[in-house]
């Protein structure tokens, strides 16, 4: 649902600003609080979102979503603890995700 999702959301933006508060690499710390997320969809869920009705998301898609919900609130709760190279390519990824909507 949008509630179990937004919870996720949270649990991960949180991971990873807090990770990165104790000088986690960010990479490190982003690939953690996605594959938790992604965990918690397949598991809790079965890979399904209620967006998409019965289409059950592969793991990796799950993941890769993570990061970009992920990335997108870091970059609003704790902008400091996102690398502004990674800040770049996050607008860039979001800004070529919009043109093909």
């Amino acid at each position: 649902s949008d509630e179990d999702i937004f919870l996720y959301r949270q649990i991960g933006i949180s991971y990873l600003c807090m990770a990165r508060q104790i000088d986690v690499e960010f990479p490190k710390a982003i690939s953690l609080a996605a594959k938790n997320y992604a965990l918690l969809i397949s598991s809790r869920h079965g890979g399904l979102i209620k967006e998409l009705g019965k289409e059950k998301l592969p793991d990796k898609n799950i993941y890769n979503g993570a990061i970009l919900q992920i990335l997108d609130g870091a970059i609003k709760n704790c902008p400091e603890m996102v690398p502004e190279e990674d800040k770049k390519k996050f607008l860039k990824t979001v800004e070529q995700l919009n043109q093909k909507q």
